[in-house]
């Protein structure tokens, strides 16, 4: 006897209704059940739409194969549209919470968490390498999406991740970062994506039919492609993404054309050559790079170098290079334009000056005046070519790479200015450095390379703030042991103390005789009060009492044979 032949699956005709497995009523396609419908209104969105997230970390917690579980109830869906009626079929909430249940022998509740849980736990997963970054954007070239994609992370949920590929099929899960922008800050997810595809169940024209999963969580937080594990608009979880984010990256998906570089370029040339834009510059085996900010933007330029070893690089193409300008316009556009330099017009880069028969390329020229301006900055002698300005107390610096000012039209005057600095010593002292003021804005300006020098000699004594993030970076407050020492011993000139000029100063005169503090220690403090406050009608009283102490701390040292010991103070 023969074997019979196995008769190939029929698909039924689609019909216009389902029964229900929850309420085992008979329902139109694509209609939720009400009973669904019901207990999705009882779900609080915002603090426990992350259902798959909950379960997830339950069977990292219980070591029960998320992605196993999943491959059951995949099996489970393809005999259901077999037998049935239907094509594609979504797992609903109510199934997929139950199944969970009794695999991991907990009670659904256990799947619900906020949002703070689901950090507290998946924080840890999050911080891996990038493989891959790409991005999406609206028809005025502005970003919407950023995404990146994780490999070779650590935990348990990576450990899993790792084993996956042969169970969901030829795709594997990816953890993934996105940032997507929207109205008001950007929202940061970490997602996990998957395509799942189904092995038993084909379609007449013999293609894989692929897994629906769009109503896995009630709500925006799952896809057909994965699940959101967590969001947040401000946090850790933004930290790492930003952290780990080279927006070149992004920029080199976005091409502007020969009009728009050549508005950059000519922008920012004319505006290196007023001094208003300080150049970071890194000279690298095959590029010098070098970045700066223009107003809110940044923006980098790669300059190629001829060394010999260069031309094994993957950015040579037989006998040309590509010098490249990378811009991110505001935060929010990002693009790029790479121009061709033959071999025979690379030099040195910029080290040397531009041949004169040659016309150079833009970017390349633009190179040629970031170098001439960095060599005529390395002599300090130029800041002398400008006007004086001194720094007081009230005034703000901003730390930046660019005095272009973020609001446009306004006018940014380079000026020489005079810094008052407190030494570690605790020696007041003035330094030159070059500065940029907006009149309108009311805002100093000061490169960061300059800013890192002055903090290497003292303390500002102004407000400084980082331009980027406006982050408060010195706010002019300098404590002295000595006046810590003299506060505790009671020494104070405020008007609610009312102490007399005999009080205070019998304060100061016992500090010195038990060796607690020193003459010179004194005067220092009291000229610094002096000097810091002068000019405010508030401090007049107590000025007026700083200059009295100070007087008798002078006296007292030329009475007692010890004013050698006080040195001289510049103000």
């Amino acid at each position: 006897m023969g074997n019979k032949s196995k008769k190939p699956i029929q698909i039924k005709e689609i019909k216009d209704t389902y029964t229900c497995p929850i309420c085992g009523k008979d329902h139109k396609n694509k209609v939720i059940c009400p009973v669904v419908l019901n207990r999705r209104k009882k779900v609080k969105f915002d603090s426990q739409s992350y259902l798959m997230s909950g379960i997830i970390l339950e069977c990292i917690e219980r070591r029960v194969n998320f992605f196993y579980v999943l491959k059951e109830m995949a099996y489970l869906m393809e005999e259901v549209c077999v037998d049935g009626n239907f094509i594609h079929l979504s797992f609903n909430a109510d199934f997929i919470i139950s199944y969970f249940a009794a695999v991991l022998g907990c009670a659904p509740a256990k799947f619900f968490k906020k949002r703070t849980e689901l950090s507290e736990e998946y924080i840890q997963f999050a911080d891996a390498y990038v493989n891959e970054v790409s991005s999406e954007v609206d028809e005025n070239n502005n970003l919407t999406e950023i995404s990146m994609d994780l490999i070779d992370g650590r935990g348990a949920l990576w450990e899993m991740l790792d084993t996956q590929h042969s169970v969901i099929g030829q795709y594997g899960p990816t953890m993934c970062l996105h940032k997507v922008f929207g109205k008001g800050s950007p929202t940061y997810y970490l997602r996990l994506e998957f395509s799942w595809t189904s092995k038993c169940r084909k379609e007449a024209n013999n293609n894989i039919n692929y897994l629906h999963f769009d109503n896995l969580c009630f709500s925006k937080h799952s896809s057909v492609q994965g699940f959101d594990l967590y969001s947040e608009k401000e946090g850790k979880l933004k930290d790492i993404f930003e952290k780990k984010l080279y927006w070149i990256d992004i920029a080199k998906e976005h091409s502007c054309t020969s009009v728009v570089a050549e508005d950059w370029i000519t922008n920012l040339e004319q505006t290196t050559k007023k001094g208003l834009l300080d150049w970071y510059i890194h000279k690298g085996k095959h590029y010098i790079s070098c970045s700066t900010t223009y107003g809110n933007s940044e923006v980098e330029i790669q300059i190629a170098n001829d060394d010999s070893e260069a031309y094994s690089d993957d950015a040579f193409y037989g006998d040309t290079v590509s010098d490249c300008i990378f811009i991110n316009e505001n935060g929010r556009k990002m693009y790029h334009y790479g121009e061709n330099i033959f071999d025979s017009e690379i030099d040195n880069a910029f080290s040397k000056e531009p041949p004169k028969i040659v016309k150079i390329p833009m970017i390349r020229k633009l190179g040629y005046t970031i170098s001439r301006w960095n060599k005529s900055q390395q002599n300090q002698d130029y800041i002398d070519a400008y006007s004086k300005k001194t720094i007081k107390k009230n005034d703000v610096l901003s730390v930046t790479y660019s005095f272009v000012c973020a609001n446009k039209g306004h006018l940014v005057t380079p000026y020489c200015g005079l810094i008052k600095l407190i030494t570690p010593k605790g020696e007041l002292i003035e330094e030159k450095v070059y500065l940029g003021y907006c009149r309108d804005c009311d805002v100093y300006y000061i490169f960061k390379r300059d800013y890192e020098y002055i903090c290497n000699k003292g303390k500002p004594q102004c407000k400084v703030i980082d331009a980027s993030t406006n982050k408060v970076l010195s706010d002019a407050v300098f404590e002295f042991n000595s006046k810590s020492v003299l506060s505790e011993m009671g020494y104070n000139v405020q008007a609610s103390h009312n102490l007399s000029d005999e009080e205070r100063q019998n304060i100061l005169l016992k500090a010195i005789e038990e060796k607690k503090v020193s003459e010179n220690e004194i005067l220092n403090l009291l000229e610094l009060q002096i000097h810091l406050h002068s000019g405010d009608t508030k401090y007049g009283n107590a000025i007026e009492k700083w200059k009295k102490d100070s007087e008798f701390v002078k006296s007292f040292g030329k009475e007692s044979g010890r004013m050698k010991r006080i040195t001289s103070i510049k103000i």
